[in-house]
């Protein structure tokens, strides 16, 4: 697995920061993406604390231009990407008479689009060589539906669809493609999440968070470093018969 080239998006915090910290233990090369240079610059000079390999690529992947033109950035700084990575993307909540199109528009095009764009660049290399990984960071709500999250439901279930139907696609390569399906994590979208939950309905910051942590079984949240280590295993040889899965990592909130 060593000096393998690993290109993770939304990697300036968070399940980004957590999944390059992973990779770079696991000896991978990485080439880190988010539209955050000051984030980017921070979660380099972590995986280079750990002794690691990285560099910065700041890119709006809100962009389909950008989008498209990232793996090739990341080929001509560390050579073409054999692990994709996609974690960036938004989580706008709001009833749907209040959902505006921008919130719609960003979602579909950061969460599932930029997936699509990155993985239509990365798949010929990988194929070539016979060998890849894409891993799609999703969510429990591209499994199930959330009241107030229209465009972020409808985002990741498209991005599990596309894991799916990618999946199928390259079976034969040596290419695997597969999705981790957070709960509730403890990231700054969660953060998010407490404040619009205690300014609508006037509860503590404290309780707002509970209330979120009691939707798993094991009533907590769960950690980045948690999806930091499954995408780990999913990128690894020994994870080579894992194909086309949507896998939870939620403690248990869902269980099909």
């Amino acid at each position: 697995m060593s000096g393998r080239v690993a290109l993770v998006t939304g990697a300036s915090r968070g399940i980004g920061r957590a999944v390059a910290l992973e990779l770079g233990r696991a000896g991978h090369r990485l080439a880190l993406s988010s539209r955050s240079e000051e984030g980017l610059k921070e979660t380099v000079g972590l995986v280079e604390e750990g002794g690691g390999q990285a560099v910065a690529l700041t890119c709006d992947l809100s962009d389909r231009a950008q989008s498209a033109a990232l793996v090739e950035r990341a080929a001509e700084a560390l050579g073409p990407p054999d692990l994709l990575v996609h974690v960036a993307g938004v989580a706008p909540s709001a009833k749907i008479a209040e959902h505006d199109d921008a919130s719609w528009d960003l979602a579909m095009e950061l969460n599932a689009t930029a997936a699509f764009v990155l993985a239509r660049a990365a798949l010929p290399h990988m194929t070539a060589q016979r060998w890849g990984r894409l891993i799609m960071v999703a969510s429990t709500a591209g499994r199930i539906g959330y009241p107030y999250t229209a465009a972020y439901t409808a985002s990741k279930h498209a991005l599990v669809g596309l894991t799916r139907a990618l999946a199928v696609e390259v079976a034969k390569t040596g290419v695997t493609v597969n999705a981790a399906c957070p709960g509730f994590t403890d990231t700054a979208i969660v953060d998010e999440a407490v404040r619009n939950i205690s300014e609508r309905t006037g509860v503590t910051a404290d309780e707002a968070r509970r209330r979120l942590a009691s939707m798993s079984p094991q009533q907590r949240l769960i950690e980045p470093a948690e999806v930091g280590r499954l995408v780990s295993y999913l990128a690894s040889d020994e994870a080579g018969g894992i194909n086309g899965q949507a896998i939870n990592i939620d403690g248990g909130a869902v269980t099909s």
